[in-house]
């Protein structure tokens, strides 16, 4: 049996459900029933992990001495280190604390979205700074516009956080397949969706 108000398997002998408490006539063969619902606040916690993973790996890169650069990363918390190197050789050292220290409120950031909309928001306040700064430095001449990938991708990670503000409560209801139904009457339901 499944709970109806949290989509929970149950054992049909409960009087309530386990999880959240409902009485047992809300109980159903059918998993969710399409009460169900899957939460959405987390849609852009992998695209700014992602993000935040690879400029980590291209600070490193820049500090051990690669070429390499992943196009997928935050700018400024990579240019930092790189500016210092350039012009301020003795803060150099600095310019990566602030650099990691920029990355841990990313990283923050990012984590208390899974609860709070306020991690969305400031991630989003944060890389439009961000995109910004990136397309300063390309206008005056300090940076080549040498890969439209760079754009596209703060673009996209904007466009994600933005999404994500927007359905931060909303729920997406699952699909209503029944429990004792076959696999070739599985499929057919989920192929008429």
């Amino acid at each position: 049996m499944f709970c109806q108000n949290c989509g929970k398997e149950t054992d049909s002998k409960e009087t309530k459900c386990g999880n959240c408490g409902v009485e047992a006539n809300n109980f159903s063969n059918v998993a969710g029933k399409g009460t169900k619902e899957t939460d959405t606040r987390n849609s852009a916690f992998p695209s700014l992990m992602m993000a935040i993973v690879f400029t980590i790996i291209n600070i490193l890169l820049f500090v051990l001495g690669g070429n390499v650069y992943f196009l997928f990363s935050i700018f400024v918390p990579y240019m930092v280190p790189i500016i210092a190197y350039e012009f301020i050789p003795e803060l150099y050292a600095v310019s990566i604390a602030i650099s990691g220290i920029m990355l841990a409120g990313y990283i923050g950031m990012a984590f208390l979205a899974k609860k709070h909309i306020a991690g969305y928001i400031v991630s989003l306040v944060l890389y439009i700074i961000d995109t910004i700064l990136l397309l300063l430095l390309t206008l005056s001449g300090e940076m080549v516009l040498d890969s439209i990938f760079d754009y596209v991708f703060h673009a996209w990670i904007i466009y994600i956080l933005i999404t994500a503000i927007k359905n931060f409560n909303k729920k997406e209801p699952t699909e209503e397949i029944p429990v004792n139904s076959t696999e070739a009457e599985q499929e057919q339901i989920a192929d008429e969706k």
